[in-house]
């Protein structure tokens, strides 16, 4: 049987690092965390909270651009031993999602997409829970507002992942 890459996706707040946590250690298998491979290259302890606008210092595109390239970097390492392997991220654009269909393709893996989501009251109960969170990704006032929780990508926060179509696995 091929290794198989699974990529665990979504908005903040959605499940996604401990769904991919609980899934790595039931099956055994390498997780490779977007957060800790992020803190990791800038030289933060992965236990440490940090707090930045979102956009800048470890949030920054070029930041992230190096957090998915050592991602994959780490992902294909494995797939090549023939391990299968979890990737956790927020994977908003559609180029980072293509991109690993195209590390399975090239270490002839299976690849599955997870897509993690939750109501907006459940995602406003989570980002309350985040104190250190809430002044980077909430509005004046700390609480987030349902359009902010459905659709505020725009802004650099909350949103659905761009190239998203839901309801059809095939379109991540």
């Amino acid at each position: 049987m091929p290794p198989r890459l699974v990529v665990i996706f979504g908005l903040i707040a959605s499940g996604k690092t401990t769904l991919a946590r609980h899934l790595g250690r039931h099956l055994g298998w390498p997780t490779i965390h977007s957060d800790q491979v992020r803190k990791a290259l800038a030289g933060i302890p992965p236990t440490q909270r940090v707090t930045v606008p979102f956009g800048e210092g470890l949030y920054a595109p070029e930041m992230s651009g190096r957090t998915y390239d050592e991602m994959f970097r780490q992902a294909e390492e494995h797939l090549q031993a023939g391990r299968s392997v979890i990737l956790d991220g927020s994977f908003m654009r559609a180029a980072d999602r293509l991109r690993a269909r195209g590390v399975a393709a090239a270490c002839g893996a299976d690849i599955f997409f997870v897509l993690c989501s939750c109501p907006a009251e459940e995602t406003r109960r989570r980002l309350r829970g985040r104190h250190f969170f809430c002044p980077v990704l909430l509005p004046r006032g700390g609480d987030p507002s349902p359009s902010a929780a459905a659709g505020g990508q725009r802004r650099g926060g909350l949103g659905r992942p761009t190239g998203y179509s839901h309801g059809a696995a095939e379109a991540v």
